[in-house]
């Protein structure tokens, strides 16, 4: 797990992605970093499992042509534990190979 745009303090979603429709760069910047996380570890045709719309939008727009991305809910998402456990089990096992 890892965050997709690094270094940028700003706890309002909204915010971020104000700041990233007009300063592409740095998007570009941080979706280097990540590739050069998932080479570190030795990824190797990896999915990649967004948790929330807003990573998985940046993911999708970036890295859609290259792995499958897959998107959970926000883990900051109001609902019981039960029932996250359940919807991420069920979008990771209808995704394994």
């Amino acid at each position: 797990m890892t965050d997709i745009i690094k270094d940028f303090e700003e706890k309002i979603s909204g915010n971020v992605k104000k700041f990233l429709k007009t300063n592409k760069n740095f998007e570009m910047k941080n979706i280097d970093y990540f590739l050069e996380e998932l080479s570190d570890i030795g990824a190797n045709n990896p999915k990649l499992i967004s948790f929330g719309n807003d990573s998985y939008d940046i993911l999708s727009r970036n890295l859609g042509n290259e792995f499958g991305i897959f998107k959970i809910p926000h883990y900051a998402t109001y609902t019981n534990k039960e029932k996250y456990r359940e919807q991420v089990f069920s979008i990771c096992s209808n995704h394994s190979d």
